[in-house]
């Protein structure tokens, strides 16, 4: 038996193909996301399995992780995808399928996302102090930021 932690460090050697139509998957979406997800496939590009709990009776199964890439899949029209299947009891099963355990739209707008972008600038950084790019548009956010925060006096900034 494998060991169900083994699946999901190394979901691309566990995975198997499901098809589309026995798959359930909560709503809850940030559809930028989506967007991105659908831009790889279609650039032909390799996407990360998706995980999914097995119903104990039925041949159906909820997204654990990946409702990103699964409905990027479902909006292209696929008809299978590669998910690592793990067993599930009838709670677990229906907690899944109806969202409990999915972050919110606004979790993932507002820190999901951010963090993942912060954490690539971080890893830029670390590997290369001296070469570190941000984009332009988040330069221009954070002077906007900071001339908004010295404007309301909440920031104070020292000149030498």
């Amino acid at each position: 038996m494998i060991n169900p932690f083994e699946k999901l460090i190394k979901p691309e050697k566990h995975a198997e193909k499901i098809e589309i139509r026995k798959i359930v998957a909560a709503p809850k979406l940030h559809k930028p996301g989506v967007d991105k997800y659908k831009e790889q496939i279609l650039a032909g590009k390799t996407i990360k399995p998706i995980v999914v709990l097995k119903h104990p009776h039925e041949e159906l199964y909820a997204v654990l992780d990946g409702h990103h890439r699964f409905y990027a899949f479902l909006e292209l029209g696929a008809q299978t995808i590669d998910a690592v299947v793990m067993k599930s009891s009838k709670f677990l099963f229906n907690s899944t399928k109806d969202g409990w355990l999915q972050p919110t739209t606004a979790m993932t707008k507002y820190i999901r996302v951010p963090t993942i972008v912060f954490a690539k600038y971080i890893n830029s950084f670390i590997r290369n102090p001296k070469h570190l790019k941000l984009p332009r548009e988040h330069l221009e956010k954070f002077k906007s930021k900071m001339s908004s925060l010295k404007s309301k006096k909440i920031l104070k900034l020292k000149k030498n």
